[in-house]
């Protein structure tokens, strides 16, 4: 659910370099009251990566699953400590299902399995009004009302090029859960992937 962002995060860096230069809580294993089993059991919780260089801005992103719920936070820097927040992006998502039935081998031994979640909003908040009033008068995303500390929602529009499936829109991907550790693959509206990325390790919180 993070292939989607690369076109829109270019436009914000722009954005930031030119303006300033170049410088949640487990579930407890239940969801409403119903004793959660098997794999979703397992990946309730939230998960986070290290704060890393994406090769324009730093970004530590947060996985949280309560119940059928995701939730997935990212919020972009402008230092390499993550301290200087610059925007972020908020997914949720529903319905979410693991395939038990059919968990994938990785070529280290290891078990994975597949997942499906239906969107149910995605967001962009800027955090500085100088970004916000660049992004109003390029109208991103069909949008002149960008305001910082105001997420905009992006379901269904079109951002410089790139769009963002409706709500609703159901999302497949792949996971490797390792001790406290858990892997993702790139996200598709197509098919499954059928490999994770090893260098983005998500740790349990």
């Amino acid at each position: 659910m993070k292939n989607q962002k690369l076109s829109l995060l270019a436009v914000v860096s722009a954005c930031l370099l030119a303006l300033f230069g170049c410088s949640p809580s487990d579930s407890g294993g239940s969801s409403g009251g119903a004793t959660l089993s098997g794999e979703l059991a397992k990946v309730q919780g939230t998960w986070v990566t290290s704060c890393y260089f994406n090769g324009t801005l730093y970004v530590k992103e947060t996985f949280t699953v309560s119940g059928t719920t995701i939730s997935d936070h990212d919020n972009y820097y402008t230092d390499a400590s993550c301290a200087n927040l610059s925007f972020s992006e908020d997914g949720t998502y529903s319905s979410l299902s693991i395939d038990e039935d059919n968990p994938v081998t990785f070529t280290d031994g290891t078990t994975g399995y597949r997942f499906s979640a239906k969107t149910t909003s995605y967001t962009m908040n800027v955090r500085t009004t100088q970004v916000a009033d660049s992004l109003n008068s390029q109208a991103l995303c069909g949008d002149t009302n960008w305001v910082a500390n105001t997420p905009n929602e992006l379901s269904g529009k079109v951002c410089d090029g790139v769009s963002y499936p409706p709500i609703n829109t159901t999302w497949m991907n792949l996971y490797n859960l390792i001790g406290s550790n858990i892997l993702f693959g790139t996200p598709s509206i197509v098919t499954y992937p059928t490999t994770v990325n090893t260098s983005m390790v998500y740790v349990k919180q």
